[in-house]
């Protein structure tokens, strides 16, 4: 494995041309003050998990950038690599930014809109950010697992009060995050 930028907030896990994608992310978030390190596997068998895993264990957070399908693909594996050796470390959970699992169309107007981009990776990236520093006190402290709020494959945020760990005001923190990425949100009492 290569580290191809270093940083210190959230570690971007990128393959084949994603690390080109990722290092564009990467700078497009160094704006607002945060810190990629994007590190590039390189080869997957053998699989360099030592640096992999030294990268996630200084940063805390993980992105894992990948052109596969969301399952079954490279994406998964290295997400269970880092589950597996690291995953009580992280301050967030693992976000993957992959190719929707749906056919991949004729259209390259469609198949722009299920493909991995820069756009979706700096939101991934400005989304554990917020993650881990706008949670209530009293949720983060909690152990309750934080809400199950992400972006659907269509880049729609779906959030609501029953998800777990979940109280209003972060809710409604959320909800003002997903629209200044310009995501919809869809929730009771918030309008898109």
């Amino acid at each position: 494995a290569e580290v191809k930028r270093v940083g210190t907030d959230v570690t971007v896990l990128a393959t084949s041309w994603m690390v080109q994608q990722a290092l564009r992310a990467a700078e497009q978030v160094a704006s607002e003050g945060i810190s990629v390190e994007v590190v590039d596997p390189r080869t997957l068998v053998p699989l360099d998990e030592p640096t992999i895993i030294s990268s996630v264990e200084k940063t805390r957070r993980v992105v894992i950038a990948d052109e596969c399908h969301r399952r079954c693909g490279v994406g998964a594996e290295l997400a269970a690599v880092v589950a597996e050796s690291v995953g009580h470390l992280l301050k967030s959970r693992i976000r993957r930014v992959a190719t929707a699992d749906v056919p991949v169309p004729a259209s390259p107007v469609l198949e722009r809109e299920i493909e991995p981009t820069v756009e979706k990776l700096a939101a991934a990236i400005d989304w554990h950010l917020f993650f881990s520093h706008l949670a209530p006190p009293e949720v983060a402290q909690s152990g309750v697992p934080l809400p199950r709020i992400s972006p659907d494959v269509h880049g729609a945020i779906v959030v609501g009060p029953e998800q777990p760990g979940s109280v209003e005001e972060f809710v409604a923190a959320v909800a003002e995050i997903a629209r200044r990425l310009g995501w919809p949100v869809l929730a009771d009492g918030l309008s898109p």
